[in-house]
């Protein structure tokens, strides 16, 4: 499906936000039912909620691809890679969505391959319709295929010429997962330490 110019994709896969959502529902009614147990027991035994909570934002919640006009960004765990369409060398979806460079690979995180199963399924309900895609939702297949589409829109619109290794890849850390493992860090010692 073509994307309008300027447009902005983002993907992750909803499955990674239902377990989000799940451990963190669970995590706040741990750390509550601790707290009105005894609250001077929160930091000593609430420390693990808060650790696992933090843990499936940074895992889950956070990481997502984005393809726009100039570059493919994938907003992995620790890292944020933003790489121009013009570093682009090739794409792929075995294990994760991927993208190649003339110096390297970089998976993201927030789209998983699709599961044997899954494809499996979509095969079944899809069997006898003629020119199905299997790639529906967000699995590595159907973002590769997008940053396809996308490469190819900017090639036909005269934007993409042959790789070039004068652009750079910029990598920078995510500054705020890094921010909140430092805090559940010191409330970790701190409940431990207590």
């Amino acid at each position: 499906m073509p994307t309008e110019p300027g447009s902005v994709e983002t993907y992750r896969t909803a499955f990674s936000r239902v377990i989000a959502v799940l451990v963190a529902a669970v995590c706040a009614i741990g750390l509550v039912m601790t707290a009105v147990a005894d609250l001077s027991a929160t930091a000593r035994g609430g420390w693990p909620f808060v650790v696992v909570g933090a843990g499936a934002w940074a895992l889950f919640w956070r990481p997502y691809v984005e393809l726009n006009d100039a570059e493919a960004v994938l907003v992995n765990v620790f890292r944020t890679i933003r790489m121009p369409w013009v570093r682009v060398t090739a794409i792929d979806s075995r294990w994760s969505f991927t993208v190649h460079t003339d110096e390297r690979r970089y998976s993201a995180w927030a789209v998983p391959g699709a599961s044997g199963m899954g494809t499996r399924a979509r095969m079944m309900r899809n069997r006898g319709a003629a020119g199905e895609s299997n790639t529906d939702g967000n699995n590595a297949a159907a973002v590769a295929l997008a940053a396809a589409e996308r490469m190819q829109q900017l090639r036909d619109a005269g934007h993409l010429g042959a790789p070039r290794s004068d652009i750079p890849v910029t990598t920078t850390w995510n500054v705020p997962v890094l921010a909140v493992a430092a805090v559940v860090a010191v409330f970790t010692a701190a409940g431990v330490l207590l």
